[in-house]
């Protein structure tokens, strides 16, 4: 008996061990300020992967292998954009894969910053308009990160609804987070 037990046992867990989990959407983030900001509205549902690493700079930055299988493996890509993360123009338009992507710096209502002149490794085709490049750090501002975080937040629920409560729990969190630290530095440079 003791040995039909085990069996039974070992061919429960191989039936169970050969069902998929589903891990939740595979989500790709560009540079450590997108990530941090997607990875606060997935907290708990879903892991986010980030391409250039803390500390790198997206403005130098070049794929690997690994980098594309990763982009080619997604449900969803967030980036800022060409501006930004030139890196990633050209290999997100050849994507085999069917991810869907998120351009920031496209977010309806955000409060960009121009200049005449672009950073040190602007290129003609940066330019928003005849003259003027666009600043793409556009998180610095809590107006648009919060704008970032509803854009984010509503493309994950059309991705993936049954977690929609989560998405929605840490969004708010987060913009929470975000005006009281805005509420903060107002106060700290008072005079």
């Amino acid at each position: 008996m003791p040995k039909q037990l085990i069996i039974l046992l070992l061919a429960v867990l191989g039936l169970a061990l050969s069902i998929p989990v589903n891990a939740g959407l595979k989500i790709v983030t560009s540079i450590a300020p997108v990530d941090s900001l997607v990875s606060g509205i997935t907290e708990g549902v879903a892991r986010t992967s980030i391409l250039a690493p803390a500390g790198s700079s997206p403005h130098h930055y070049s794929l690997k292998p690994s980098d594309i299988r990763l982009l080619n493996s997604a449900d969803l890509i967030v980036w800022v954009g060409k501006p930004l993360e030139g890196f990633l123009a050209k290999p997100l338009t050849v994507l085999q894969g069917s991810s869907r992507i998120i351009t920031l710096i496209e977010t309806p209502g955000l409060d960009l910053l121009y200049s005449k002149t672009g950073h040190d490794d602007a290129q003609p085709s940066d330019r928003i308009g005849e003259a003027n490049y666009v600043d793409p750090h556009i998180w610095l501002s809590p107006v648009n990160a919060i704008k970032v975080i509803q854009a984010v937040t509503q493309e994950l629920i059309e991705q993936d609804s049954a977690n929609r409560n989560a998405y929605l729990k840490n969004a708010d969190h987060m913009r929470d987070q975000i005006q009281q630290q805005k509420e903060h530095l107002i106060d700290a440079f008072k005079p």
